[in-house]
């Protein structure tokens, strides 16, 4: 049988046999790729060192808050509302305790002129005439520490003065041992 050239087959064949098909190397394809999509390892040790002073700032942040948050409260719960009355040619002040934020606690104003305390604990008129006298104060009566007391005070007085008149109320008595005002 005679073969024809334009078989299917034999045309087939003679593309195949004139072409030269090139098979890649699968070991250098593998070795390019690996080399192309491997993590990089310079710059490791700034990427670690970055990371921790990050986390060191962070934790900074959050202990300051922390703390300015613990102060500030302190500070709210003992603030004063501090008004000065000038009628009558004369200067007094009144003291009232609140919770308001009115003035902190490093512009507290130095009462000079006579200061009335209407309804104020006695722990915090205490402390204000403590600091005018330079003395701290001592409760051992402890429920005197929720007294609240009406009081005119006039910081010209000696502590002595200021003392007898305090002595005067029934529900404590107050003692001075040098640079310490004892509530009793």
């Amino acid at each position: 049988m005679a073969v024809d050239e334009n078989t299917p087959t034999d045309s087939l064949d003679n593309i195949l046999n004139d072409e030269t098909i090139n098979v890649p190397d699968t070991d250098e394809q593998w070795e390019q790729i690996r080399s192309e999509h491997s993590p990089r390892k310079t710059h490791t040790g700034w990427k670690v060192a970055a990371t921790i002073i990050v986390i060191c700032l962070i934790s900074g942040l959050a202990i300051a808050a922390i703390h300015h948050a613990i102060n500030h409260r302190r500070t709210l719960s003992s603030t004063q509302i501090v008004s000065i009355d000038t009628t009558d040619n004369h200067q007094t002040t009144t003291v009232r305790e609140s919770v308001a934020d009115t003035l902190p606690p490093a512009q507290a104003v130095e009462p000079l002129a006579p200061c009335t305390f209407e309804d104020t604990p006695l722990p915090v008129m205490l402390e204000q005439m403590a600091r005018h006298y330079d003395m701290e104060v001592v409760f051992q009566n402890i429920t005197a520490r929720e007294l609240r007391i009406y009081y005119e005070w006039n910081p010209e007085n000696t502590i002595n003065d200021v003392v007898n008149q305090l002595n005067t109320f029934q529900q404590f008595k107050i003692t001075i041992d040098g640079k310490c005002l004892t509530v009793e």
